[in-house]
């Protein structure tokens, strides 16, 4: 079940952001799902920033009703010594922070299970999913 974030119930903007930390090389897609099924990509972390997302505006509170907005990440990891791609999985960090809800601003942390390694591939790959109601 994905995370939950409450919105105001008017016209209020709701902007996004999600800051990776990682030893890797880190590129993030955030779309955007509506309640009737359409889902449109957002604007990608840009290459400089490792993966991460400046804050951004994601749209107004009554327009994103039922709406889930998901993140994947992968991370590269072709330049990390085979005996630290463990520690770098373990070590890996994801914020995801929406601003503008009912209760304010609310951080949201990628979980264990919301993360996978292919060892083999020194890949990364991590989904965060965060429903709007």
């Amino acid at each position: 079940m994905p995370d939950q974030f409450v919105l105001k119930k008017d016209n209020s903007p709701v902007k996004y952001k999600a800051e990776v930390s990682s030893i890797g090389n880190a590129s993030t897609v955030p779309r955007l799902k509506n309640k009737t099924g359409e889902t449109k990509n957002l604007q990608p972390s840009p290459p400089a920033k490792n993966g991460s997302i400046p804050k951004r505006e994601l749209g107004h509170s009554n327009e994103l009703s039922a709406a889930l907005l998901s993140y994947d990440t992968a991370i590269l990891l072709d330049n990390i010594p085979d005996a630290q791609i463990e520690q770098a999985f373990t070590n890996l960090i994801i914020k995801y922070t929406l601003f503008g809800g009912q209760d304010g601003d609310k951080e949201f942390i990628l979980t264990a299970a919301e993360k996978l390694l292919f060892k083999e591939q020194k890949l990364i790959v991590a989904s965060k999913a965060i429903q709007l109601i």
